[in-house]
């Protein structure tokens, strides 16, 4: 005869297996529906991130867009208390720990040295997807100081800038450069203009090869960029 277990115990395993069951039918469910929801497919995570130099500071907006089977599977974080209703403290929570993460993840060198970034704002929003399912889209702003030279401000300055943040997952990458006032911006490997507008709509035409931007360098001055140097261009 099979040794009757606590009473407790049994409700606790009941309840996992009952989350689990529920999870792979909604996630089953979505894949049946929401197939081509996304214009590039349920399970991408869009990155765009938009570099503004200045003499001072570097600023940094960072979106990260997540499809409809991609912010499932990210709630099963949001919803620490395992009761399928991620509350507004949750999401808030969420959304303090996702930021310092993607900090982390984010790498803007100037002449070699980090910008210590620090967070400005962050904003969260769930939109609503096919299937009945969202997508998630959370926003930042990012600020550092421009580190130092010795020999005094005024000379021309090499930035470069890395996102590693969700490596190896696919999605839509997308750098813009928009230098602060007074600001050049020139010999640029990424370009001074969007097409995107910031992951709220993608062009048809690259649906079939995704922008796939995760690196950019650039060269930045006060005043006017220095003779023979090549301007920054525009998509």
């Amino acid at each position: 005869m099979t040794s009757q277990r606590p009473a407790k115990t049994c409700r606790l395993r009941i309840r996992r297996a009952a989350c689990a069951m529920l999870f792979v039918v909604v996630v089953m469910a979505a894949l049946n529906v929401a197939m081509v929801a996304h214009p590039l497919g349920n399970f991408t995570i869009n990155h765009y991130a938009r570099i503004e130099p200045g003499g001072e500071r570097v600023r940094l907006h960072y979106v990260v867009e997540m499809a409809e089977i991609s912010t499932l599977q990210e709630m099963q974080q949001v919803d620490a208390d395992g009761d399928g209703k991620p509350s507004g403290a949750e999401l808030d929570a969420y959304l303090e720990r996702v930021a310092i993460a993607y900090i982390e993840g984010l790498r803007v060198t100037v002449d070699g040295a980090r910008v210590d970034l620090q967070l400005v704002t962050k904003k969260l929003s769930t939109l609503a997807g096919d299937g009945g399912l969202p997508t998630l889209r959370t926003e930042f702003d990012f600020a550092g100081g421009v580190p130092v030279i010795s020999s005094g401000d005024g000379g021309a300055r090499r930035l470069r800038f890395e996102d590693t943040n969700h490596a190896g997952r696919i999605g839509w990458h997308e750098i813009v450069i928009v230098p602060a006032t007074g600001v050049a911006v020139f010999n640029s490997n990424a370009f001074g203009g969007g097409v995107t507008n910031e992951l709220r709509g993608y062009p048809a035409d690259g649906l079939a090869a995704p922008l796939d931007e995760r690196t950019a360098e650039l060269s930045f001055t006060r005043g006017d960029a220095p003779e023979g140097a090549t301007a920054l261009l525009k998509r």
